[in-house]
């Protein structure tokens, strides 16, 4: 391979299997593709149908839809998969198969078909299956199934559990989950996610977690005393807590655990972060308890936004909700590669200073997408020689953007741009002049005094039209809330800005259409748009 990039290696060789038959893939348009060419890969329908074939006879797995079928079947099959549907009535009774159909059950999906259900009462049998079977070693549970853990009693399970990694989440576990945990043999990697435990007391008691290396505790919003006692996970290498914010210290525990190589706490309260920490040479309260761990990291929403946005590994970026108030400054001299970051969208981030001081330092930023409440400040500036690479800007649903000022330099290779309802926005920057690569520009769901100031009315120029006469191609499309359809048509000539005309009639469009046929020689496009008022641009 050399030095082909390895973005380019995977597209070659999803073309070569695409060339067999074997795969169908999907371009992306040219001038909207940042990292990859390619947008989407699926299996033909033969190659998929031949890989169930396969599984069927492979008996690879079984799905029992109880929507269908009140009763298993009556042949006794060992199957290696499981998939379990179950309807609304049969949450009480999931009769779950016989133990002569699941000896060699490696991996189990349960659906319970709906949003909003109950507890059921054969929930501890289930997971007592599934958590002390020997043979599935990673397991994932996702929604409720009872309110507690089963007990593991090795009478029951003479063969020994062959658990290696768990994930919970969103279990709404009322009772403390270790007790149970702890007793797996062979349980290494635990990660107890978002709403997996409900109380606020949790134990690792003495000898417990005989293998556990790796564990994880996240969005645990309610734990706020988590004890170690001595002798429990001695094996335990790495650690991490996050966004447990009301636990309320390190557990003392932690002191005796020698093999403990790494702690995590991310974006956990700095009363938290301070106990362990060294401040001006005077160490927190809890620092002699994780003194020994040669590495420990306390991050919050800046250093994590910093370790993805200039990572130069990450071509594509989209964070949802919000990290922290600002962005953080790209220094060179402490992110020596150059970022990867070709592509990036925010949404509902709540960013109150302008994130424009950052993103333009990015050195090969082609597309960003400023999605709803992702920027909270009124004023926003692009800079000089800022955004080298960047082809195509969307701003949308920036509700509180009054005024975006973009410097002589800023954007070189701007193509496309599309503002949609910053309905505080008060004019288009007078540096769009300066950007002689725009050639789209879309103005959707703005103010009607905002597009009047870039249009041509009865043959007068808007105070801000001379600002993109330049553009081929200037779409303004606003939505008529006082009759269902409206007809708009927008045109461009040589030598001529983008017209733009709406009306209610048809008529009244064609006679438009025909008096402009006669008046322009040189007519070149007619965008021509029925606009219903319930649709969504």
């Amino acid at each position: 391979m050399g030095q082909e990039p390895l973005m380019d290696v995977a597209e070659r060789y999803l073309e070569e299997l695409a060339k067999r038959c074997m795969v169908e893939i999907e371009a992306h348009d040219e001038r909207k593709h940042a990292v990859t060419r390619l947008k989407s890969c699926r299996l033909h329908d033969l190659v998929r149908d031949l890989c169930l074939v396969k599984a069927k006879e492979e008996n690879l797995y079984k799905m029992v839809d109880k929507r269908t079928s009140r009763d298993f079947s009556p042949a006794i099959d060992a199957h290696y998969g499981l998939v379990f549907r179950l309807d609304v009535k049969d949450i009480s009774e999931p009769n779950f198969p016989p133990k002569e159909q699941t000896k060699h059950l490696r991996s189990f999906l349960c659906d319970l078909l709906q949003d909003n259900w109950e507890i059921f009462q054969g929930g501890l049998d289930v997971l007592s299956r599934v958590l002390f079977s020997r043979n599935i070693h990673e397991l994932e549970i996702d929604r409720s199934l009872c309110k507690k853990l089963p007990d593991y009693q090795s009478h029951i399970f003479p063969d020994p559990a062959g658990l290696t990694q768990l994930k919970l989440h969103t279990n709404n576990i009322e009772e403390d989950p270790m007790g149970t945990l702890e007793k797996l043999p062979n349980l290494r990697i635990p990660e107890l996610g978002p709403n997996s435990f409900l109380g606020q007391e949790m134990t690792c008691h003495s000898i417990g977690f005989p293998q556990l290396q790796h564990l994880v505790l996240n969005f645990l919003g309610n734990l706020k005393q988590w004890k170690v006692d001595d002798g429990a996970m001695p094996k335990l290498s790495s650690l991490r807590i996050e966004y447990c914010t009301k636990l309320e210290m390190i557990p003392d525990g932690l002191r005796c655990l020698t093999n403990l190589k790494e702690i995590s706490l991310l974006e956990m309260p700095e009363k938290f972060n301070n106990r362990v920490r060294i401040e001006n040479g005077q160490q927190g309260k809890d620092y002699d308890k994780i003194s020994h761990v040669p590495l420990v990291n306390i991050r919050r929403g800046l250093d994590v936004l910093s370790r993805v946005l200039f990572s130069r590994n990450i071509y594509e970026l989209e964070i949802d909700r919000s990290l922290c108030k600002n962005l953080p400054d790209y220094q060179s001299n402490i992110f020596p590669d150059p970022a990867g970051l070709a592509q990036l969208k925010l949404h509902t981030t709540n960013i109150e200073e302008d994130p424009m001081g950052t993103l333009e330092k990015l050195p090969n930023l082609r597309i960003l997408e400023l999605r709803p409440n992702s920027f909270l400040g009124e004023e926003m500036t692009c800079h000089s020689i800022g955004f080298p690479q960047l082809q195509h800007l969307v701003l949308n649903f920036l509700g509180n953007l009054k005024q975006w000022k973009v410097d002589n330099g800023a954007m070189p290779k701007l193509s496309s741009l599309r503002i949609e309802y910053c309905t505080k926005l008060e004019m288009i920057p007078d540096g769009l002049r300066c950007l002689t690569n725009l050639k789209e520009i879309s103005l959707l769901e703005m103010p009607e005094k905002f597009n009047n100031r870039v249009r041509i009315e009865n043959s007068q120029q808007g105070k801000d039209y001379d600002k993109i006469s330049h553009v081929p191609l200037v779409n303004i499309r606003r939505t008529s809330r006082d009759v269902k359809t409206v007809w708009a048509l927008s045109y461009f000539v040589p030598d001529r800005r983008v017209v733009f005309y709406e009306t209610k009639s048809f008529d009244a469009m064609a006679q438009r259409i025909a008096h402009e046929k006669r008046l322009l020689v040189d007519f070149r496009r007619i965008h021509l748009f029925e606009i219903d008022d319930d649709e969504d641009y």
